[in-house]
C-alpha cells in the first residue's frame, strides 16, 4: 500500500490489499472474541459481560491513542502548511474520522481514485471507520454461532455475505454511482463476514499433506500478487474481481507452511518486523506522503522512491514513539488508556473547532499570499443557481439574462459552465438571453449521444432533452459549445484513466478503440450542428483551455508563503504553447472539417489566452486560473473580452 501510494510503478492493484485488510481482520478479530469467550467458561447469555468488556477493552487499547495521535499530528501539520480552504476540508476529515463516519466523509469528495493522492492526508481513514463499526458489529457476528446454532447462523452470514457481494458488483459496476460503492458498510461488509465464517468454521488447520498443502497456500500467495500486479484501479472493486485476492487471503490464514522453503520465504525478518508495525505504517504513511506532494518538492527521478523513504522512516519512528510503549499500552491501566485518549481526541476537536470557526484560518496567511488565495474563489456567481434542474428533468440548466427574447443555448460540462456568466453578460449588451444545458464531465452534443453507450444515463438525458428543446423554441438565435475536448477525445493518460466512462484500457467504455468512438462522437455532433444549421442558427465552438501541469493557485501561494517552488516556476511565467497545441491536435483535427464547410465557427480561446509562445497563467491581479484546468472569472472574463466585445 505504501508503494502505491507513493506512485511508484509496478503494483497498479496494490489497493486490493485493502480487500485481504478487511477479510483479516474478521477472521482474526472473530478469534479474538471466541477466544476472549473461551477464556471465560461462557455457556449462558448471562455471563457474556466479561468477554465483551475484554474483547472492546483490547480495541481501544489498540487503536485509539495511535489513531488520535495521528489526527492530531495531521491538524498540526496542516496549520503550517496547508491552505485554508485545504485546512477546513482537513478539519471537516478529521471531525468525521473521529466521530467514525470517514467513510461517509470519503464519499462527499467524489470517485476515490480521483482523489487519492490529492490533499487529503485523512481519506485512508475510511478504512478504519469501517473496520471500527467492524468491530462493534463483531459480538452480533461471532456469537449467535457459540450461544445457538453454528451451523444455522453460518448460512445465515453466508448469506449475507452475498447480499452484500451482489450489492457490491452491482454498485462497483454502474458508472453512475460514481465509485460510491468502494468505501460504503454495504459494499465491504462481505469481506469482513467472510473473515468471521472462516473463524467460525475452522478452528484449527486442516490436516493436509505437506506437499499438498504448501501448494495450495504457494498457489495462494501467487494468485494475490498476479491480481496487483495485472488489475488496475478501473476494475470494479470491491465486486467479483476481488474474489481471487479474497480466496488467496483466506487459504493464508487457514493453512501454515510446512516445506522449509515456504517457512524461510514467509518467515523473512523483515515480513515479521513490518508486519508488526502495520497499523503505525499505515496510519501515518499517507498523511506524510500527502504534506510532502502538497509542497510541491521536485527531486528528479527520485521524487517518489525519497517520499516512500521518508514516509516509512516518519511511520516507524511514530511507531517507537506512540503505539509502541508499554507494549502497545497492555500494562498501562484501562482508566489511564482512556484518559490520554480523551486528551489527544479533546485537543483534536480544539483545533477543529478554530479551523472552522475561522474558515480554515486565512490569517496565517502572509498578506500577499492571502490575496493570491482569492483566486479559488473567482468562480462563477451563478454556479449554485445554475445546479438546480431548472429547464430540463436531468442535469443542471438554467437561464441568465434575457428571458423574454432571443437567445443562445450553450452546451457542455464545467468548461461551459466557466465562460457561461461572461458569456451571457456580452449577450445581454444585444438584449439576448443564455440557457444553459451542463453536466460535470459530460459532453452535451446532442440527442444521438447514448447511441455511444459510453456516458452516464444522467449525462445522455440531459444531451437529448437539452437539444430537443433548443430546437423546438422559435426564440433560438444561437448555439455554443463549450466543454474540455482532449479529456474526451485524446488518448487516456494516467491523469485520465480514472475516468469513469472509460475502461480499465483507457478506452471508452463498450467501444473497441478510441479510433471507433471519436468517430462516434464527432457524427454526433456533426448531427446536432445540421440540425440547427437547417434552422439559420450559427453554431459556434470553443476550444479546451489549456491544461497545467500543477494547480497555478496553490503554487503561487506556497511560492509567496514558504518561498519559490518548483512547481510555481514552472508556470511562473505561462504555459507552453506548443504544449497546449499538442494537448489539442486531436481536437483541430477532428473539428477542421466543420469549421471548412461553414457549419461552425470556433471560438479559440488561445487568442485570448496565448501569445507568441506562451499562454497566460496570471493576471495583474493573480491567477487567471481556479484550478489546474478551469478559468476563474477573471480569465474567462479576459477570453470573452478579447474574442466577441
Amino acid at each position: 500500500m505504501l508503494w502505491g501510494h507513493a506512485s511508484l510503478p509496478g503494483l497498479p492493484a496494490a489497493y486490493l490489499l485493502i480487500d485481504t485488510f478487511f477479510v483479516i481482520s474478521g477472521y482474526l478479530v472473530s478469534r479474538s472474541l471466541m477466544q476472549a469467550v473461551a477464556d471465560q467458561d461462557v455457556n449462558s447469555t448471562g455471563k457474556l459481560a466479561s468477554p465483551l468488556r475484554i474483547f472492546f477493552a483490547n480495541r481501544i487499547r489498540r487503536i485509539i491513542i495511535p489513531l488520535a495521535a495521528t489526527i492530531l499530528l495531521s491538524l498540526t501539520a496542516g496549520w503550517f502548511v496547508f491552505l485554508p480552504d485545504d485546512l477546513f476540508a482537513l478539519a471537516q476529515s478529521a471531525e468525521a474520522t473521529l466521530l467514525l463516519q470517514a467513510h461517509l466523509y470519503a464519499l462527499t469528495l467524489g470517485h476515490y481514485f480521483d482523489v487519492v493522492g490529492g490533499n487529503t492526508p485523512l481519506l485512508h481513514a475510511w478504512s478504519l471507520s469501517l473496520e471500527e463499526w467492524f468491530y462493534i458489529m463483531t459480538p452480533l457476528l461471532v456469537l449467535p454461532a457459540l450461544i445457538w446454532s453454528r451451523l444455522g447462523w453460518l448460512v445465515i452470514l453466508g448469506a449475507v455475505a452475498l447480499l452484500s457481494l451482489y450489492t457490491a458488483q452491482v454498485m462497483s459496476s454502474d458508472p453512475d454511482t460514481l465509485g460510491a460503492s468502494y468505501s460504503l458498510l454495504r459494499t465491504r461488509l462481505w469481506q469482513f463476514v467472510v473473515g468471521a465464517i472462516v473463524a467460525i468454521l475452522i478452528q484449527s488447520p486442516p490436516h493436509l499433506h505437506r506437499l499438498v498443502n504448501d501448494s495450495i497456500l504457494l498457489l495462494a500467495i501467487l494468485t494475490i500478487i498476479a491480481s496487483v500486479l495485472f488489475l488496475t484501479d478501473k476494475a470494479a472493486s470491491p465486486g467479483y474481481v476481488t474474489l481471487p485476492t479474497v480466496f488467496g487471503i483466506l487459504v493464508i490464514l487457514v493453512l501454515q507452511p510446512q516445506t522449509s522453503a515456504l517457512i524461510a520465504l514467509t518467515g523473512s525478518v523483515w515480513i515479521g518486523f513490518l508486519g508488526k508495525r502495520i497499523y503505525s505504517l499505515y496510519l501515518m504513511h499517507y498523511p506524510v506522503m500527502i504534506f510532502f506532494d502538497y509542497l510541491e518538492y521536485d527531486l528528479g527521478s527520485l521524487t517518489n522512491h525519497i517520499k516512500f523513504v521518508l514516509a516509512l522512516t516518519v511511520s516507524l519512528t511514530f511507531y517507537y514513539a506512540v503505539e509502541a510503549p508499554a507494549q502497545g499500552w497492555r500494562r498501562v491501566t484501562f482508566a489511564r488508556v482512556v484518559g490520554l485518549s480523551l486528551v489527544l481526541i479533546a485537543g483534536c476537536f480544539v483545533m477543529i473547532m478554530q479551523i472552522r470557526a475561522t474558515g480554515g484560518a486565512p490569517t496565517r496567511l502572509p498578506p500577499e499570499a492571502l490575496a493570491a488565495w482569492t483566486a479559488r474563489f473567482d468562480t462563477n456567481p451563478a454556479r449554485a443557481y445554475c445546479v438546480q434542474p431548472q429547464l430540463t428533468r436531468f442535469g443542471y440548466s438554467c437561464a441568465l439574462g434575457p428571458t423574454d427574447g432571443p437567445f443562445y443555448a450553450l452546451f457542455g460540462d464545467s468548461h461551459s459552465e466557466v465562460f457561461s456568466t461572461q458569456l451571457a453578460r456580452v449577450l445581454a449588451e444585444d438584449g439576448i438571453g443564455l440557457r444553459h444545458y451542463w453536466y460535470a464531465e459530460c459532453p452535451v452534443i446532442g440527442s444521438g449521444l447514448a447511441a455511444l453507450r459510453v456516458f452516464s444515463d444522467t449525462c445522455t438525458r440531459l444531451s437529448h432533452e437539452g437539444h430537443r428543446a433548443a430546437l423546438s423554441d422559435p426564440a433560438l438565435a444561437g448555439v455554443i459549445y463549450a466543454a474540455r475536448w482532449p479529456w474526451y477525445l485524446n488518448d487516456a493518460n494516467p491523469n485520465q484513466m480514472r475516468s469513469y466512462w472509460r475502461d480499465a484500457k483507457g478506452i471508452a467504455r463498450n467501444q473497441t478503440s478510441m479510433e471507433a468512438f471519436r468517430s462516434g462522437f464527432i457524427s454526433t455532433l456533426t448531427a446536432s450542428v445540421h440540425d440547427f444549421k437547417r434552422r439559420g442558427v450559427p453554431v459556434f465552438i470553443m476550444t479546451p483551455v489549456p491544461s497545467l501541469p500543477v494547480d497555478p493557485v496553490k503554487s503561487q501561494v506556497l511560492s509567496l508563503w514558504h518561498g519559490a517552488t518548483p512547481a510555481f516556476e514552472q508556470i511562473r511565467y505561462g504555459h507552453d504553447l506548443e504544449d497546449y497545441l499538442l494537448e489539442r491536435h486531436i481536437f483541430d483535427e477532428l473539428f477542421a472539417p466543420l469549421a471548412q464547410e461553414d457549419l461552425a465557427s470556433l471560438i479559440d480561446v488561445r487568442d485570448g489566452l496565448c501569445e507568441n509562445a506562451i499562454c497566460a497563467v496570471y493576471g495583474a491581479l493573480g491567477s487567471l486560473y481556479y484550478d489546474d484546468n478551469h478559468l476563474n472569472e477573471t480569465g474567462a472574463r479576459r477570453v470573452v473580452s478579447s474574442l466577441l466585445e
